[in-house]
Parts: C-alpha cells; structure tokens; sequence
C-alpha cells in the first residue's frame, strides 16, 4: 500500500500509530502469560508450606482464597503496639510482623514445624498527614467515612511472611479518591 501510494512515510496513513498498538497490545498480552507463569509457579511453591493468615480479617481471608492458597488463619493475641511517632509506612510494616511473629511464636511452639509460613498483614488510612485509627464503633466509622469522602487520601498496606528460615516485610502506599 505505501509503494502504491507514493508516500514515503508510514504514519502518514496510520500504519505506524496502528503497529504502535499492536505492539503495546502484544507486550501487554506477553507480561500477562509471563506473570500467569509465575504466579503459577509461585502457588506451586506454596503447595509444601502450612501456610496460616495472622488475620480475622474477612478481606485478607477473601484475597488469598481468590489466589487459590489453601491456608488457615490464626489471630494474633499480642496486644498491637502503634507508637505515634512511626510514619505510616514504618507503622503498617511494624503492626504486620508483629502479628505474623506472634502467630509464627504460638505455632511454632505447640510443634516445630519447618514448613510453617505465616503471613502478617496490617492497613492504615491518612488524610491530611494525619493516621487514622480503627473506628472505634459505627458512629466514628460514619465519622471516618464523611471525613475520606470526596477526597485523596493514603492507604498504607503492611505485609509480612514469615517462616523458620526467612522473614520479609515490605509494603505499598495507594493514593485513593473516594
């Protein structure tokens, strides 16, 4: 078509712009295999671990069933410990060892067990630079919503993995609009 045409140039007819998507199209179509592989290796992996979630939380417990892990879950009970003076970030990595370690502690005590993996995870919410708690009953919940709503604000999600020969802790910051 563009020796017909006589144009020398292939955006000239869109030909470029199209093969431009076509490529992200592509690209995107091989990191999505690439990460499906590894996800499944990664779930593989987690097949010879006792894998137990430090949560009661519903949403925790929904994400790794979503994932296909097979796990249970045991709640931390060791008081939470938040100094005031730790960024969010710091905060949420703190909150989420400290369960998993408390869980991984208990566990590991009733029977040691080198194939125990305990995943610890804690989330905290700021607005304004200022870290908001756990609502304390559905009134401040309500309070914490009207406050949130309409505007940007910080999710800082902790997590932690521990088992007998590793421990990682890491975590993400999201800017939400709500």
């Amino acid at each position: 078509k563009l020796l017909k045409s006589g144009r020398n140039d292939p955006s000239e007819d869109g030909s470029l712009s199209r093969l431009k998507s076509s490529a992200k199209v592509a690209l995107f179509m091989i990191t999505f295999a690439v990460l499906k592989k590894i996800t499944a290796m990664l779930l593989d992996q987690l097949k010879k671990y006792r894998v137990v979630l430090a949560s009661k939380s519903p949403r925790r417990k929904q994400l790794l069933e979503d994932l296909g892990i097979d796990f249970s879950a045991a709640q931390s009970e060791d008081p939470e410990f938040l100094d005031p003076e730790w960024a969010p970030s710091e905060a949420v990595c703190h909150l989420a060892q400290q369960k998993a370690e408390s869980v991984f502690s208990r566990l590991n005590a009733e029977s040691s067990d080198d194939s125990l993996l305990v995943i610890g995870g804690d989330t905290l919410v700021s607005v304004d630079g200022k870290v908001l708690g756990k609502p304390k009953d559905a009134k401040d919940a309500e309070r914490m919503l009207h406050l949130l709503s309409g505007r940007s604000h910080t999710v800082w999600s902790g997590l932690c993995v521990r088992t007998a020969r590793d421990l990682r802790v890491d975590y993400a910051e999201t800017e939400v609009c709500f």
